[in-house]
């Protein structure tokens, strides 16, 4: 047989046909991410990969032909019931399904995804930000933390998230030559696109002084939240802190700096304007400065 990428794709990736017509989700989900391995950021690949897992305890064996609404439901009632899942934890992982469904219909492996006439729920969530008082008390905190350990780092590459809007896998990889003139050029991992942000003073005094590749040594994503927490408590600002804190920070703050929201949207690389204006209902404080320019009527 001659190999090429047609028989490679018929001989070696779609090896997942069971019982003859039948397809078996799993090995066709495992497939597709080696597949997405160079293209997908590592967080969303590793997403995908923690979904098929939490599937698997809910039944060790899918078919993709046979998921349907009713399959569907019982996934759904099996997370909120035996796992305790929130509303929005629940549409993160039926969105990851209904991506590799989609994937399955453009194969031609089913012809409809179930998802099409499935109303995905979810709920508005509060957006955890520091203020700018906060912020400057952290930012101190940091610089009177005596001892080097592993709280300081963790806070370092977060506060520089805070001034930068950074996610956590940008920070992850971000390296000495995405820095030009004070100013980042990164392409994100999470869109693929490229953003410049200029370094603010307070961005600047967080560079390390010794440098290697990487501009920090970065811990995982869920040990930085868990340290977070922790060094929210001694630096006494209660607030149920993430790393994706930062990001808000950034974003809230600019706005309420004044910064025109299609600025923080290209600062950001949200690729709309809509995403952005998510920031504006944020805070009540813009509405209050603004409000303020009555005081100019006489």
């Amino acid at each position: 047989m001659n190999l090429n990428f047609e028989t490679f794709e018929k001989e070696y990736l779609f090896d997942e046909k069971v019982n003859g017509s039948q397809t078996d989700y799993f090995q066709f989900a495992e497939n597709e991410l080696r597949l997405k391995d160079k293209i997908w950021c590592y967080q969303h690949f590793r997403q995908h990969y923690y979904e098929l897992q939490k599937l698997k305890k809910f039944k060790n064996e899918v078919i993709i032909e046979k998921i349907d609404v009713r399959f569907i439901d019982e996934y759904v009632h099996y997370m909120t019931v035996k796992l305790n899942n929130k509303i929005n934890t629940v549409n993160k992982t039926l969105k990851k399904m209904k991506t590799i469904l989609n994937i399955a219909v453009q194969k031609n492996v089913i012809e409809k995804n179930p998802f099409v006439n499935y109303k995905i729920k979810s709920e508005k969530t509060h957006r955890v930000f520091l203020t700018n008082e906060e912020l400057e008390k952290l930012y101190q905190f940091y610089f009177n933390y005596k001892r080097d350990d592993k709280y300081k780092t963790v806070l370092h590459y977060f506060l520089f998230a805070c001034y930068t809007g950074l996610r956590y896998s940008d920070i992850e990889q971000l390296k000495w030559n995405h820095i030009i003139e004070n100013q980042i050029y990164l392409v994100q991992h999470k869109t693929n696109e490229l953003v410049q942000i200029p370094l603010s003073e307070n961005a600047i005094s967080l560079l390390p002084e010794k440098r290697s590749e990487h501009i920090f040594d970065v811990l995982s994503n869920q040990k930085s939240n868990e340290y977070l927490k922790i060094l929210m408590e001694k630096a006494g600002i209660e607030k149920d802190v993430s790393f994706h804190t930062a990001r808000h920070t950034f974003a809230t703050l600019s706005l309420e700096l004044g910064i025109n929201l299609r600025v923080v949207q290209k600062l950001l690389g949200h690729q709309k304007i809509s995403t952005t204006q998510i920031y504006t209902a944020v805070t009540d404080k813009v509405l209050l400065n603004e409000m303020k320019k009555w005081n100019s009527i006489h």
